[in-house]
């Protein structure tokens, strides 16, 4: 049952950021550089760029989330064990309440208008994916020696 739990949760965390707004497969970076550029100063759509930014970010953190847990499950198969597996839901997990509540401190300690501190929220979440992701890479995707 605990097994089940874990695997749903994973598949839940994995697939909620997409629930709310979902990614199309024309949402690249070059678009939302594009997007960036056309924005100029105007803060509704740098806001707008933000959020198509994050989905971009989200859906390539995802991905990469994906190939580690391919990672892992060939790991825990040749030990005859569910360690790794399970040791990376609940680092993903940890991740995203991490992102949760830090950035949800970013926005509320932020001075300005509403704009600017949702801004800084979508930036905050940015930043923290594409270290994850990044991180992720190197540690078990760049060499697999691990």
């Amino acid at each position: 049952m605990r097994t089940l739990w874990i695997a749903l949760s994973l598949g839940a965390l994995l697939c909620a950021p997409l629930q709310a707004k979902t990614s199309t497969p024309t949402d690249t970076l070059k678009e939302v550089t594009s997007c960036y550029a056309q924005a100029g100063n105007n803060v509704r759509k740098q806001l707008d760029c933000l959020d198509q930014e994050l989905r971009v970010v989200k859906a390539g953190h995802k991905e990469t989330a994906e190939r580690v847990i391919t990672v892992a499950r060939e790991r825990d198969k040749a030990l005859k064990t569910r360690a790794g597996w399970d040791g990376f839901v609940r680092a993903t997990q940890s991740f995203e309440g991490y992102v949760r509540r830090e950035c949800a401190n970013v926005k509320l300690l932020t001075r300005g208008s509403r704009d600017a501190k949702e801004k800084a929220h979508l930036a905050c979440q940015i930043g923290l994916y594409r270290l994850r992701t990044q991180q992720l890479e190197n540690r078990y995707l760049l060499d697999r020696a691990y």
